[in-house]
């Protein structure tokens, strides 16, 4: 699905963050309402400078350590699902300088968006009118979450008619993917997509308006264990683009990530991970691309796209 248009451009691309040789530490500790220490939150640490974010998850004494981020200003968020805080901002950060910050949460709101794929497919609605347990449903997810992505950021904040979903879907299909016609996603899958997203998320949709309100919420849930919390990613701002965003991602010798664009982006991006800085090269030209991987040439110093359906 298309992403609205003010969000079409903010695009951003999961990679670990490079060693730095001079580097501030944020650390603390987050609590629950009642004190005690609370696991699995995370904690995220957003540089000013050129958005670059970098995320971690608090252990089960509530503790988290943010290291290796470059002397700037940041800005401070914890993001769980069903719970709340306030963000620290203007966090002010210098070389070597080690800040502690802890944060209490308070109850929130359990989003449709927060939910997992999994989830999705176990609460949202199903109809015998339209058989979505065996079909819609699962032509949405085959179709839709293998190829590209799935539900939380383009369809479950957003209320659409069926003909605002039939637009989107056929967009997807026409633009995106290219094809006219069908290809991948004939009519029929077309109009099972739309049928599926209307009642999830049409005017008329039957969920409830929050999946903790469910009974069967609670069963879908999973504890962390004590090895998933030992986690660091970093989420790098791709604004400016165009096409479908980033698809894979390789590094060379120099530490440098080759990100090509996927569908009509027709470009091949070089990421530096230490700064966040892109360095752009868009191919010479305006034929449908498909480049899918970038790969090494034999020194490990430069990239190569790989054809999708258009080279």
């Amino acid at each position: 699905m298309r992403l609205p248009a003010a969000l079409l451009f903010f695009v951003v691309m999961t990679l670990p963050l490079a060693s730095l040789t001079v580097a501030g530490t944020i650390t603390g500790t987050i609590k629950g309402p009642d004190g005690a220490p609370f696991m699995g939150a995370f904690v995220i640490a957003e540089n000013s400078q050129n958005k670059m974010t970098v995320s971690v998850l608090t252990d089960k004494q509530g503790h988290y350590q943010i290291a290796n981020l470059p002397a700037t200003t940041y800005t401070l968020r914890i993001r769980a699902i069903g719970w709340s805080s306030d963000p620290r901002t203007g966090v002010q950060l210098t070389a070597d300088q080690k800040v502690n910050f802890d944060f209490v949460l308070q109850r929130g709101t359990v989003r449709w968006s927060d939910l997992s794929t999994y989830q999705g497919r176990m609460l949202l609605p199903k109809t015998k009118e339209h058989d979505l347990a065996k079909g819609y449903q699962d032509t949405f997810f085959t179709t839709c979450m293998i190829a590209c992505h799935s539900f939380q950021t383009r369809m479950a904040p957003t209320t659409r008619d069926e003909e605002g979903w039939r637009d989107r879907v056929k967009y997807m299909r026409d633009v995106i993917i290219g094809g006219e016609g069908g290809g991948r996603m004939s009519d029929a899958k077309v109009e099972d997509i739309v049928a599926f997203l209307t009642n999830e998320f049409g005017p008329d949709s039957p969920k409830t308006k929050s999946p903790a309100d469910m009974p069967e919420y609670k069963s879908t849930l999973r504890p962390p264990s004590d090895k998933a919390m030992n986690i660091s990613y970093t989420e790098y701002d791709f604004a400016g683009t165009k096409g479908l965003g980033p698809w894979s991602a390789v590094e060379d010798k120099d530490g440098m990530m080759w990100i090509p664009y996927y569908g009509r982006g027709n470009e091949v991006v070089r990421l530096n991970p230490k700064t966040a800085e892109l360095t752009r090269f868009p191919l010479p030209f305006t034929e449908t691309a498909g480049i899918h991987s970038v790969i090494p040439a034999p020194c490990g110093s430069r990239k190569y796209p790989s054809a999708g359906s258009g080279i």
